[in-house]
């Protein structure tokens, strides 16, 4: 991954953890479900891909009933490639 990919990726997982804002959260949420499949169907194994999937699971956590129903469908997805 280049320079950039990883300072968007860090941006997207500090989005995904701390963003008050519901659909900038949602779309750092769907940003990262889209990296953590491609990097699962790819093969790659990016070293943040742990830390990509921890945000993904502490969103189900989360009290609103969007955040963890979207996370949901996107863990129902990445199963579906296995």
């Amino acid at each position: 991954m280049s320079c950039h990919q990883d300072h968007i990726l860090s941006i997207l997982l500090k989005c995904g953890k701390r963003e008050p804002a519901g659909l900038a959260r949602c779309i750092a949420l769907s940003s990262l479900g889209i990296y953590v499949y491609q990097e699962l169907t790819h093969e790659t194994f990016h070293p943040k891909i742990k830390e990509a999937v921890t945000v993904l699971l502490s969103a189900l956590r989360v009290s609103t009933q969007n955040f963890a129903k979207y996370v949901e469908n996107v863990f129902v997805n990445i199963t579906n490639i296995f």
